[in-house]
């Protein structure tokens, strides 16, 4: 295999990866996808993480609440603006269930616990949120 050809497939592998991500989780943001991925290869349990999640407006909490309560274990904290935030460990597989719900808008977090912070931040503030 010469240089260029493998420059291409690793192109080729970056634009299918992306493809993935906006198929499979387009409602996560992408640099908790990148921050997690070498996380979850590098540790034994699944990292923690606080993870903000914006539902969408007139829809009905109880199904996130209930979903995160009976998969989880714990309850989220909800406040103003349709925005949930709770703290757990996660990985891909959850990511993939907060998602999938209709009631979520999108997903977003940062690191906690185990003295450990984010690589970088991740939760972007936007004054005019949600978007329209």
């Amino acid at each position: 295999m010469d240089v260029m050809s493998g420059i291409e497939d690793i192109a080729t592998k970056y634009d299918d990866f992306m493809n993935t991500i906006k198929t499979q989780l387009p409602k996560v943001n992408k640099s908790l996808i990148f921050e997690l991925m070498p996380l979850l290869k590098e540790e034994k349990e699944s990292p923690g993480y606080n993870l903000q999640i914006h539902v969408k407006d007139n829809s009905n909490k109880d199904e996130l609440k209930n979903l995160i309560l009976k998969e989880w274990g714990v309850v989220p904290a909800f406040f103003e603006h349709n925005h949930a935030v709770v703290e757990h460990r996660i990985n891909l597989q959850l990511l993939k269930q907060l998602n999938d719900l209709d009631s979520v808008d999108s997903i977003s977090g940062s690191r906690s616990g185990g003295g450990r912070a984010s690589r970088g931040p991740v939760l972007e503030r936007d004054e005019d949120y949600p978007a329209k």
